[in-house]
C-alpha cells in the first residue's frame, strides 16, 4: 500500500518558513506542532509556525486518519471495496482513536556543528499482535470455510461485511487499554537550503510513523 502522506505533506507546507532568533525553540516546534497536528488533530501552533490556514492543517490530519484507517484494513486483510460507507466510517473511528493512543515526547533540538539534532522517543503501541491471535482463531473457526463455500457474490460480500466487523470489534477491545514496546529514539537533523528555509527529511518523518505504529518493512 501506498506509504504516509501526511507528515509528507505537512513538511512541503513547513518548507516557506525561515529560522526565528531562538533557532533551537523554534526547530523543536516545529517538530512538535506537525505531530500534534498529525496525530491529535492539535493545529493552533502548526498554523502559527507554517503560516496556514485551517483546511491546510485538517488536511494533514484527515491524511494521516485515512492513511492509518486503510492500513488497519490492509493488516487484517479486510477488504475495502467490499464494505458499506456505515463501516467504513467505523473503521476512520477506530484509525482516530489509534492515532490518538500514540506516545511521543520531543525533546529540545541540540546544536550539532552548523545544524540541529532533535531526538523523537517514539513508544510503539502494541496493536497488531494484540489482535492477530484472536482475528486468526475467529477466521479460522468455520468462517474461512464459510468464505471457500459461499454460492454467490452477494453472499462472499455479506461474509466480508461479517469479517470487518468481528475485526472491528476486536480492535476496539484492544484499543481500550493498549500496551507498548520499549521506547525508541529518532535523531532528526533539521536542514537548511540556500534560501534559508528549513524541514527534516521524508524519510525521517516516515520512520517517525512506523516506529509509533510499530511497523517494519
Amino acid at each position: 500500500m501506498k506509504k504516509l502522506t501526511a507528515m509528507l505533506a505537512a513538511l512541503v507546507m513547513c518548507t516557506g518558513l525561515t529560522a526565528c532568533e531562538n533557532e533551537a525553540e523554534t526547530y523543536t516546534n516545529y517538530i512538535q506542532s506537525v505531530l500534534d497536528c498529525t496525530y491529535r488533530a492539535e493545529y493552533d501552533v502548526y498554523m502559527k509556525m507554517t503560516d496556514s490556514e485551517q483546511e491546510d492543517a485538517e488536511e494533514v490530519y484527515q491524511s494521516q486518519v485515512d492513511y492509518v484507517k486503510e492500513l488497519i484494513c490492509y493488516q487484517n486483510a479486510v477488504e475495502i471495496d467490499y464494505l458499506s460507507e456505515e463501516t467504513m466510517d467505523s473503521y476512520e473511528e477506530l484509525a482516530i482513536k489509534l492515532m490518538d493512543k500514540l506516545k511521543y515526547t520531543v525533546e529540545p533540538a541540540v546544536k550539532s556543528g552548523d545544524s540541529y539534532h532533535i531526538t523523537v522517543n517514539c513508544e510503539p503501541i502494541d496493536f497488531w499482535d494484540a489482535t492477530y491471535d484472536e482475528i486468526i482463531a475467529f477466521y479460522d473457526d468455520g468462517f474461512s470455510e464459510r468464505y471457500e463455500n459461499a454460492a454467490d457474490e452477494d453472499e462472499r460480500t455479506a461474509l466480508e461485511e461479517e469479517y470487518a466487523a468481528e475485526v472491528l470489534k476486536i480492535s476496539e477491545a484492544a484499543l481500550e487499554n493498549p500496551t507498548y514496546g520499549e521506547v525508541q529514539t529518532k535523531i532528526v537533523e533539521i536542514t537548511l537550503d540556500e534560501d534559508g528555509l528549513y524541514g527534516i527529511s521524508d524519510d525521517d518523518w516516515v520512520e517517525i510513523d512506523d516506529k509509533l505504529l510499530n511497523l517494519s518493512y
